[in-house]
């Protein structure tokens, strides 16, 4: 015996609100519109006379959930044959618009599905379908919990939607604000018990001057800051006051530091040793990277050329390393990205930063993001074709954090839907 209601159908004698298939949204499980039918015109299939708290239910591809309750603006609506009215009453109206909509039902439902072009199935596979019912003030509960998670899960859903409509309409200034925050040491509170950055450069300085002699230690100068001013010391015992080169306040436990202390800084392949464009092969081992193929801080794979071991290895300049940085300072000024591959080698327009201390690249790619691009329009020159000296790009200042620090700004920027 069936748990379900016999459907009432009817031949309209007025004129009513028709619902078809094309009438239910089945993303969302509702009825859009009826459609206004004069009795007249009725389809031959509009026989269905609904009561409010029935659930409609599609006979035809019951795969694409075409599933919708009936509210009280569609009671006396007139539905297409086409579906399958629920109506029980030892069905809850919401528990059954829940059930139905369980992959338990559907997936049981649908396994007696008939046919090839419009794969269908029949009300005796509805009615004859073993159901899990609780007692009816339990089913009440259930639908108490759901609508309260609905509800909740559709306030989010709109938040969502107007955060989205206003990064839609302001999306550089509100990403730029979150990555300015980010690098200033403002989007996150700071760890008092975190190694600070100040002894990450020490064992960069000790590393280098181990690596490339008392020579290269000198070259370098470091950055101190006392009260409210700061200043540069070089390694010949003179000082700077750079307090008018300090673009914002960062927290104690950062560093301010020179762009050529964190990064060894080279130069490109010259364009008259890499072989040219019509010698290079669409596909192969070992990528040719020049300005063209960098896009939004990665290596566009579009268009991508490819050096051949002979011509590579005649290369004596531009040979990358993973994890490189790779900055245009001619032309294209301000492209960069990040070097995913094994090795390589860039055209003479490009400057590879290899990482001296360790950087999370998510970090670097904030800073490249803002005051990167500032600092290079500071620094160039050429009226038709910006460029910038290497040397020029060494002295950049970049705000250093903890490495532990860079872990959780990289974490929080990750999550934000920007």
């Amino acid at each position: 015996m069936s748990i379900f209601e016999a459907t009432r159908n009817i031949v309209p004698q007025k004129d009513f609100s028709y619902i078809d298939i094309d009438a239910i949204d089945n993303k969302r499980h509702i009825i859009k519109s009826g459609k206004p039918t004069k009795k007249e015109k009725a389809p031959s299939r509009a026989r269905r006379l609904l009561e409010s708290g029935d659930v409609l239910f599609s006979l035809v591809r019951p795969y694409l959930e075409n599933i919708a309750l009936v509210e009280n603006q569609y009671a006396n609506a007139i539905a297409s044959t086409g579906f399958y009215v629920v109506r029980s009453r030892v069905l809850f109206p919401g528990f059954a618009y829940i059930l139905f909509l369980s992959p338990y039902v559907l997936q049981g439902l649908n396994a007696f599905m008939k046919g090839d072009n419009s794969p269908s199935i029949r009300s005796e596979n509805i009615e004859d379908f073993l159901y899990p019912i609780p007692p009816l003030s339990e089913q009440q509960e259930i639908v108490k919990a759901f609508n309260e998670v609905e509800y909740k899960l559709d306030t989010l859903q709109q938040s969502r939607q107007h955060y989205k409509r206003i990064l839609s309409e302001t999306p550089t200034s509100l990403r730029q604000q979150l990555v300015q925050s980010a690098i200033q040491g403002q989007l996150i509170p700071q760890n008092p018990n975190d190694e600070p950055a100040s002894v990450l450069l020490e064992r960069v300085a000790q590393e280098r001057a181990l690596k490339l002699g008392k020579k290269a230690a000198k070259s370098m100068s470091r950055i101190e800051r006392r009260g409210s001013k700061t200043y540069e010391l070089f390694p010949d015992g003179s000082e700077k006051d750079i307090s008018d080169e300090i673009p914002f306040e960062i927290p104690d436990s950062w560093e301010w530091c020179r762009f050529n202390s964190v990064f060894s800084l080279f130069n490109g392949d010259r364009g008259k040793n890499y072989p040219a464009k019509s010698k290079l092969q669409s596909r192969g081992e070992i990528p040719f990277i020049s300005a063209i193929n960098m896009e939004g801080g990665t290596i566009s794979l579009s268009n991508l050329l490819y050096l051949s071991e002979t011509q590579f290895n005649s290369l004596k300049a531009g040979k990358l390393q993973r994890n490189d940085w790779v900055i245009c300072i001619r032309g294209s000024l301000g492209k960069y990205c990040s070097y995913p591959f094994d090795k390589g080698a860039i055209a003479s327009s490009l400057v590879i930063a290899r990482p001296n201390v360790e950087i999370i690249e998510q970090y670097m790619q904030a800073f490249m993001e803002t005051a990167f691009f500032i600092h290079l329009n500071k620094y160039a020159n050429g009226a038709v074709l910006p460029n910038l000296a290497a040397k020029d790009l060494g002295q950049f200042l970049f705000p250093l954090p903890p490495l532990a620090e860079q872990k959780r700004i990289v974490s929080v920027l990750k999550d934000m839907p920007i």
